[in-house]
């Protein structure tokens, strides 16, 4: 009988240090690719003037699109959303700061809870946002 229970509990222990390490390597993999996500881009940008003028044709594009849609509904939120990031860049280029920060600054802006956003929108956020801005 305690043959049977001390495998019990060395398989137990062996389990435990198993999920141990595992959730361990997941966390780092985890950290690691959210400090690229919201790394400086890299590359050469347009300039201030340049990305203002671009950024506000683009506000005005998805403000546009708010218009035609119900308030409440998933393409309504999505919209909303790329409208507070762009908003968020051009608060960041007039308040001084590169384009390339800025960019950083609209997805953190768009990475809280309240969005909900999965890692790969956010990732395509900045693709499109880099593609928008890039020389």
């Amino acid at each position: 009988m305690k043959n049977i229970l001390l495998r019990i509990a060395l398989f137990g222990f062996l389990l435990a240090g198993l999920s141990a390490f595992s959730s361990t390597g997941q966390l780092n993999a985890q950290t690691t690719t959210n400090q690229d996500l919201y790394s400086l881009p890299t590359g050469t940008f347009v300039s201030t003037p340049l990305a203002r003028q671009l950024l506000d044709t683009k506000i005005v594009t998805l403000k546009n699109q708010l218009l035609g849609l119900t308030e409440g509904t998933a393409a309504y939120q999505e919209v909303w959303v790329q409208y507070n990031y762009y908003s968020t860049i051009l608060t960041s280029v007039n308040d001084g700061k590169t384009v390339q920060q800025s960019i950083v600054d609209g997805l953190r802006a768009v990475s809280v809870d309240a969005y909900a956003l999965p890692r790969t929108t956010i990732l395509q956020y900045r693709t499109e946002a880099i593609n928008l801005l890039k020389a």
